[in-house]
């Protein structure tokens, strides 16, 4: 079942199990106004802050009823229980987006569900892209993409390889998004290599979710903290933390320490401060 088929709440059937979650699920209408005038109000509350960062925005309102109804959306859709980890506002026009990509908190946890929610405009034209063939299986885990002269050069971080596509190639085997409203919840699979589309500019939040693999939440395919160093803070917390109330508390906790803020912020364009800042407030 290719869940990039199907682009209608109606259409979705909530016993669908991760195994099968290969693309792309937009839940319709799954929020209302209050909601999203509830995820807009933490964007500005966030980076009204001095020493804001573009992600976290609602670790401290988990217990919100807006937050508490996505998560409950995912869980049905996807057929299991999920657990908050990080979220992040996201803007994105010609001059501002995300390339192909695979979330490196995938490097820490066996699995993940994005939840993309647009805050602005009313629709957003297929607001990402997914490309197939890439990261079936652990023995096929490209994490890295070189984008150049036409070409794209992919790292395998299991084994040291890589492969090099066309740059057409690898376009012409994208899965776009459906179109997204204001309300729908669009979910994806964040281990496939995944990118912006700029049509049209846009505001959105993402919640990334994690779920148990065969082996508990911890990945396989782990790597040196010099690469990567939020996984090196990911599973310091796994390590000391026996339930998922305390991963959030000490992720809590490591966002009032500079090193490890840092480290937690690397992935979310911390960069684009400045601009978050301004777009925010045309929100």
């Amino acid at each position: 079942m290719e869940l990039a088929e199907l682009n209608r709440a109606e259409s979705y059937d909530p016993t669908v199990k991760a195994s099968a979650f290969n693309g792309f699920l937009n839940l319709e209408g799954a929020l209302d106004r209050d909601d999203i005038a509830f995820l807009i109000s933490r964007c500005k509350s966030n980076f009204q802050q001095a020493n804001a960062i573009p992600s976290y925005l609602l670790i401290d309102h988990l217990g919100s009823e807006c937050f508490k109804k996505i998560q409950q959306l995912v869980q049905d859709a996807v057929g299991e229980d999920v657990f908050y980890l990080n979220d992040f506002y996201i803007y994105t026009d010609e001059n501002a987006q995300a390339h192909w990509h695979v979330d490196t908190e995938l490097f820490t946890f066996e699995r993940a569900y994005n939840a993309w929610i647009l805050l602005s405009p009313d629709m957003a034209e297929s607001p990402l892209a997914i490309l197939k063939g890439k990261n079936d299986s652990n023995d096929n885990y490209f994490h890295a993409v070189k984008v150049a002269d036409g070409e794209c050069k992919f790292g395998n971080y299991k084994n040291g390889c890589s492969t090099v596509e066309t740059l057409d190639h690898v376009e012409s085997n994208k899965v776009a998004a459906p179109n997204v409203a204001v309300g729908d919840v669009l979910l994806l699979d964040p281990r496939k290599f995944h990118k912006t589309n700029i049509k049209a500019p846009k505001h959105a939040i993402a919640i990334k979710f994690v779920a148990k693999g065969a082996r508990g939440f911890r990945s396989c395919m782990q790597v040196p903290s010099m690469l990567w160093p939020e996984t090196k803070v990911f599973n310091t917390i796994l390590k000391h933390a026996d339930n998922w109330d305390n991963v959030i508390a000490y992720i809590r906790s490591a966002l009032t320490q500079p090193k490890e803020r840092e480290a937690l912020s690397g992935g979310f364009f911390p960069e684009r401060l400045s601009l978050y800042r301004e777009k925010v407030a045309e929100l």
